[in-house]
């Protein structure tokens, strides 16, 4: 049993687990035989932790929900103040590359890698632009825009963990597979993308009528509209 546990720590950090020396994280995934000692890279599990990938996504798992929940929690409790929240959730997602987005890409080849990397960044920056046009919907209403924020927040956290997450693992699966690197790898990235570019598009077009429509508006006692008053029209 010991030297289970020491075959399955070392595979862990990408050594053989009976030469110890250093392999392919891929040639782990897919048992392939160690270069150097030609034996088998298998994992010793049983259950739950049958293979190497259940045992790290298990592990992942917890991490991820440990982070999110140090996450909502100060988010929640920060909610009235928009400055020192932006640098809650600023930490949060530094935090969530560091401790667990990093680490399971470390087990890709380097195109599926840098594939995986372009489509987490277009997510970060697809609920970026959701968050921004969600903020100026509701800035208005000042009686709840604290707490919706840090709803928002803490939703957008999960979200972005959660499809980061599903990224990696469906390219880790395709290793595993031994499916080559090639068209499909490339669809989420362009999804992503043109799911951004569009509401980009809304964002403006809302931004456009509604300040169309707020400047068409009367003001009081005057007999001229808001944008005559603001901009000496007419």
């Amino acid at each position: 049993m010991q030297y289970v546990e020491h075959s399955n720590l070392l595979l862990q950090k990408h050594r053989c687990g009976f030469c110890a020396e250093q392999v392919s994280p891929i040639n782990i995934m897919r048992e392939d035989n160690c270069t150097f000692c030609g034996k088998p890279l298998t994992w010793h599990g049983s259950g739950e932790t049958s293979n190497l990938f259940e045992t790290l996504q298990e592990k992942w798992k917890k991490q991820k929900w440990i982070i999110l929940a140090m996450v909502g929690i100060a988010s929640l409790f920060s909610g009235q103040i928009p400055m020192l929240q932006s640098l809650i959730m600023i930490i949060g997602v530094v935090s969530i590359h560091v401790l667990l987005i990093r680490k399971p890409l470390k087990w890709l080849p380097t195109g599926r890698r840098v594939c995986a990397k372009m489509n987490i960044k277009l997510i970060g920056s697809m609920i970026a632009v959701f968050n921004l046009f969600v903020n100026v919907l509701i800035w208005p209403f000042a009686c709840v825009n604290g707490l919706a924020l840090s709803v928002l927040g803490i939703l957008n956290t999960l979200i972005f963990v959660q499809l980061s997450m599903k990224t990696i693992r469906t390219r880790i699966t395709w290793e595993q597979e031994k499916k080559p690197f090639g068209i499909h790898d490339w669809f989420g990235p362009a999804l992503v993308l043109s799911f951004l570019l569009g509401i980009s598009l809304l964002g403006m077009l809302t931004v456009y009528f509604v300040g169309d429509w707020m400047l068409s508006l009367n003001v009081p006692f005057m007999d001229m509209n808001l944008g005559e008053y603001l901009f000496d029209r007419g």
